[in-house]
């Protein structure tokens, strides 16, 4: 019996370390799995200090795939800079939209920057190539699934 006792408590010990690492990633797996929606990718642009209307959707940036919730334009107040989102059902979906606009938007002679989280596309057109809210951009999709 005494020569079992180390065994079971190192055991416990690993055991109870194994499930608190698991509970850990456990908030960060769920969040991968969360769906977005149009309201809190407007309040996470405000949050990110934002200031943007919204405008007409030019017919090249136009999708018509299966899936899609939504899709937005917005102008980024003080230049000539536009957001697109396009919100979907799935991430899956997502994927293919963001392909089909890939496609779309081939013969472009400036290249938008894309940002997948989840089943959300936003789609970055810089008015100027020296464009102060690229960082920003980039930051906001980083921030998308934070609460």
């Amino acid at each position: 019996m005494r020569t079992r006792l180390p065994f079971i408590l190192i055991s416990l010990f690993l055991l109870s370390i194994v499930l608190l690492t698991g509970c850990s990633k456990d908030d960060e797996f769920h969040n991968k799995l969360r769906l977005l929606d149009r309201e809190m990718v407007e309040s996470k642009l405000l949050q990110e200090g934002f200031s943007f209307e919204e405008k007409d959707l030019f017919d090249i940036y136009r999708l018509d795939v299966e899936g899609l919730r939504t899709q937005t334009a917005f102008e980024l107040a003080g230049n000539e800079s536009s957001l697109y989102m396009y919100i979907f059902e799935s991430e899956e979906e997502q994927f293919q939209g963001r392909k089909q606009l890939e496609r779309q938007t081939i013969a472009l002679s400036y290249k938008p920057t894309f940002y997948d989280v989840n089943n959300v596309l936003l789609v970055y057109m810089a008015g100027y190539p020296e464009e102060p809210y690229n960082e920003q951009i980039d930051e906001l999709a980083r921030n998308l699934l934070k609460k």
